[in-house]
């Protein structure tokens, strides 16, 4: 009796033993599941600040490609005026040029060329002298 008394201590001790350690597995598996939890939900709320990101990125590169669209409009309309009258003095130019060429057929091509300088610089000085 004696000899099944010891037997089952031991076995009473390494049942005591085995209880214990799967007392401490589930201690720390509950302590792995609450720190898988807690970085779950960082995880969400990482996504989640991405996905806000996303749309904050969406928005500004709208904003910016509007923003491109008004200056491109702002330019265009500013150089219309200027491109115009720009046109305008090369027509006026180029009549002078279709005169002097009429003109100058019997002159040396000194003489016709500086005459034709000349013409085109009261043209731009009278040009520049009416308000704008």
């Amino acid at each position: 009796m004696t000899i099944i008394f010891s037997h089952n201590k031991k076995l009473l001790d390494q049942l005591t033993i085995a209880k214990l350690q799967l007392d401490d597995y589930k201690r720390r598996e509950h302590e792995m599941l609450a720190h898988l939890g807690r970085a779950g939900q960082g995880i969400c709320k990482l996504n989640h600040e991405i996905g806000r990101l996303r749309e904050e990125n969406e928005q500004l590169q709208d904003e910016r490609k509007m923003l491109l669209e008004h200056i491109e409009r702002t330019i265009d309309e500013q150089k219309a005026p200027e491109l115009d009258q720009a046109a305008q003095v090369l027509k006026e130019v180029s009549k002078l040029v279709h005169q002097w060429g009429d003109e100058t057929q019997f002159m040396s091509f000194r003489q016709a060329k500086f005459g034709l300088i000349e013409r085109i610089c009261v043209f731009i000085q009278k040009r520049e002298s009416l308000p704008s």
